[in-house]
Formats: structure tokens, sequence, C-alpha cells
């Protein structure tokens, strides 16, 4: 095994963009609509009633929910967990949704604030990628969750390890890895890492320059 560290690593976290139709409550609701209307007919075809209360009589009346295929019932489990969802706002004071639904084809996409200028909001999954300074580029997290990438730094240097047998000398990252339990760690394994400093940036022509070499 090597000793000591080498190499330099680049890591950051961006989102793959996901292919569904701006989810608008009432698109989503309508959407639910016609599944279960699509699921009524085929549990019970004289029966021409719309929600999921309807689905349940139909159930307690013996009808089988599995009529219409397990693609079919998966869609139920979706839509009874988006009406679920929709109610939150108007039975409660919050406003905010855990694992929004916002596509009932896709429905493990959740909304990931980006804080872009033309788009706040995107409906992807989120990826974490560690780039070797060697060119070779590493998918070390992928998740349709909304999460804090600088929690990754860490496992993401764990792994350099493990592919290496050592750590990086240099780390070069944003300036969201650069908290204090990565500043620790890196210290500690004697990493450099390399990231813009926390707070308001500074205003002296000479120290930003000095800063970014």
């Amino acid at each position: 095994m090597a000793t000591g560290n080498q190499g330099s690593l680049f890591i950051d976290a961006t989102c793959t963009p996901a292919d569904i139709r701006y989810p608008i409550d009432l698109s989503l609701l309508n959407g639910a609509r016609e599944v279960t209307e699509k699921l009524i007919v085929a549990m019970h075809p004289p029966v021409m009633e719309r929600n999921l209360a309807s689905i349940d009589a139909l159930i307690a009346c013996g009808a089988r929910l599995l009529a219409a295929g397990r693609h079919w019932y998966r869609k139920l489990l979706v839509v009874s967990e988006l009406v679920r969802q929709q109610g939150i706002p108007y039975h409660s004071e919050s406003r905010s949704i855990p694992d929004r639904i916002v596509s009932l084809v896709q429905a493990h996409i959740r909304p990931i604030v980006r804080g872009n200028s033309l788009c706040n909001v995107e409906f992807v999954a989120k990826i974490s990628i560690s780039v070797t300074g060697d060119g070779f580029i590493f998918l070390d997290r992928l998740s349709s969750d909304p999460y804090n990438e600088g929690e990754d730094l860490k496992a993401q240097l764990f792994a350099y390890r493990r592919r290496h047998g050592h750590y990086p000398a240099v780390v070069c990252a944003d300036q969201i890895y650069r908290t204090r339990s990565n500043l620790a760690f890196c210290a500690r394994h004697k990493i450099r890492l390399n990231a813009p400093q926390l707070g308001r940036p500074k205003s002296d022509p000479d120290l930003v320059a000095e800063e970014k070499r």
C-alpha cells in the first residue's frame, strides 16, 4: 500500500433532468381521477363510480384489487399517497409536503431547489460525483430526494482511499463542502481542502487574487 497522500480529487454535485410535465396540483389530481376510474372499471365493469372510497367499497364487496394488474395496483398506491399529500395544506397550517409526489408516472421524482436564476426548482435526481486528477469520474451518490452534498465529502474521501490505497493530497470543491467538520477531517488526515472561504467575500482585489491563486 502506498504511503502518504497522493493525487488530487475534484468533487461536486449536480442534478440530472427528468422528462416530466410541470406538476400542477389540478393536473395531478385529474390524473389520479383517471387512474381510479380505470381501476373501478377493471374491478367491477357494471359500476361506474369514481373515487378512492368507491374502490374501498368494491373491495369490501369482494372485488379483486389486482383485477387490473400489478401496474394499476402500484398506481393506486401512488394515487392514495398523492391524495393524502394534497390534503395537508387544507387541514393544517403547513404548506410543506415531505416527499412530495410531482408525477404519477415517475413517482420517485422529487422537487429540488437549485437556486438558479432561470429555474429555482427542478424535478430531477441529484448526484454527487468525484473526478480524480488523472481524469477518472465516479458517481458516488444518486438520490431523488434533496440532500446537502457537503455531507458527502468524507464518504468520497474514504472511497478514494479504497480505490487508490491512500488519501488525495488535494481536494478541490465548492464552498458548501468547507464545513468545520470537513476541515477538521482533512486537517487530521493531512489533506488540503481547496474551497472558497466561509463568510462574506473579500473586497480587497489583492486578497481575492491571492485566495484564488
